[in-house]
């Protein structure tokens, strides 16, 4: 279980290196886009999945540090229909 542990704390500082540069990179794009737009929609839905990536790396960290989290509630219904406005925008790209 130790080494399970080091090996999932491994991957998430990985993981979390990545997503910095996802998040910050999606930031600097969208500071040129017009509100509004698909594409400054686009770049807000990658903002936002970096940001619960990011939540996803800290319970992972905290599993290889046996550290106690903080369940929360969550706006199931909100995130459903923010995930809603990604489909059909993949569905145009591959038309």
């Amino acid at each position: 279980m130790d080494a399970f542990g080091r090996l999932t704390g491994g991957v998430a500082h990985d993981f979390n290196n990545l997503l910095a540069i996802i998040h910050g990179n999606s930031e600097l794009v969208r500071g040129r886009l017009k509100d509004g737009s698909d594409a400054a929609e686009m770049a807000d839905d990658v903002i936002g999945a970096a940001g619960r990536g990011a939540e996803l790396v800290r319970r992972l960290l905290a599993f290889a540090r046996m550290q106690h989290l903080e369940p929360e509630s969550v706006d199931l219904n909100g995130r459903l229909q923010k995930r809603a406005r990604i489909a059909p925008a993949g569905a145009r790209r591959k038309m």
